[in-house]
C-alpha cells in the first residue's frame, strides 16, 4: 500500500546515467552546471550559479503553455518537478517495502563540482574521493545545519561515520522538496537517503581555456523519513 506521504514525490529530480562513470560532455548539453563551465563563472559560489541558472531556465519556461496554470515561480518549479518524476519513478518506488521504522516520502538527486586550471590551482582530491566513494545502496542522513556551515541550511553525512559529503541539491525542485520535509519533521525523527545510482560528467580542456578541468558529481537517492529508536529521543 503507498503510504499518504507520497504524495510529496511531486518534487523529485530527473533521471541521470546510472553508475559512477567519468565521461566527456559536449557543451551542448542542457545540464545547467556544464553550461556554466562553458561559460567559466568560477567566480561564484555554488548556490548562487545554481539558482541563477534555474531562475533563467524558470523564467522562459514559467512563460510557456505547459506551465501557463502555475501562479507564481513556486508552483511552476513544482509542476516541473512534477514531470521529472514521472520521468524517474519505477514500479518498485510504489512497493510497500520501507525497512522498519522508515516511511518513504520521494526521490532527490544531489550533486557536487570540483574545478581546477593547470599550474594555478589545486584539484580537490578529497572532496573527489568522498563522492566518488560512494556507491548504490549506501545510506545518507540529511540534516539541518546553520548557512553559516552550509548556505543550504542543511548538509548530507554517511551514516555509517557521520563524514560529511559535499553535496547540495542538483535542483530547484529537489530544494524544496527537502527543505519541505525538513521542516515538518518532529524532533523524533531523521531525514535518510539511499543512494539509487550515481554518475560523474568531467571534461579536461575546454574551448575558452585548454588548462581548465571539471568534473560534477550527481547521485540520486530514495528519500525516507525514519522514527528515532527510544534511545536517541530527547
Amino acid at each position: 500500500m503507498i503510504h499518504s506521504e507520497v504524495r510529496l514525490w511531486a518534487i523529485v529530480s530527473q533521471p541521470m546515467a546510472t553508475n559512477m562513470t567519468i565521461r566527456s560532455c559536449p557543451m551542448s548539453n542542457p545540464k545547467p552546471a556544464i553550461q556554466r563551465y562553458a561559460t567559466k563563472t568560477t567566480n561564484l559560489d555554488c548556490r548562487n550559479r545554481r539558482s541563477m541558472t534555474d531562475r533563467i531556465s524558470m523564467s522562459s519556461i514559467i512563460l510557456s503553455d505547459e506551465y501557463a496554470d502555475a501562479r507564481n515561480l513556486n508552483e511552476a518549479i513544482d509542476m516541473r518537478g512534477q514531470k521529472a518524476f514521472a520521468q524517474s519513478v519505477t514500479p518498485d518506488d510504489f512497493r510497500d517495502a520501507s525497512p522498519d521504522n522508515m516511511t518513504k516520502v520521494g526521490i532527490a538527486e544531489l550533486w557536487t563540482e570540483s574545478t581546477w586550471n593547470d599550474g594555478r590551482s589545486t584539484r580537490k582530491i578529497a572532496l573527489e574521493r568522498s563522492v566518488a566513494g560512494i556507491q548504490e545502496g549506501d545510506v545518507l542522513e540529511i540534516r539541518r545545519c546553520s548557512e553559516e556551515i552550509n548556505p543550504w541550511g542543511y548538509s548530507f553525512h554517511r551514516v555509517n561515520d557521520g563524514v560529511a559529503l559535499p553535496y547540495t541539491p542538483y535542483h530547484d525542485f529537489d530544494d524544496r522538496f527537502l527543505s519541505r520535509i525538513l521542516d515538518g519533521m518532529s524532533e523524533n525523527e531523521r531525514l535518510i537517503c539511499q543512494v539509487r545510482d550515481t554518475t560523474c560528467y568531467g571534461e579536461d580542456g575546454i574551448d575558452a581555456d585548454p588548462s581548465f578541468h571539471w568534473r560534477v558529481y550527481t547521485c540520486r537517492v530514495t528519500v525516507y523519513r525514519q522514527n528515532l529508536p527510544e534511545s536517541r529521543k530527547d
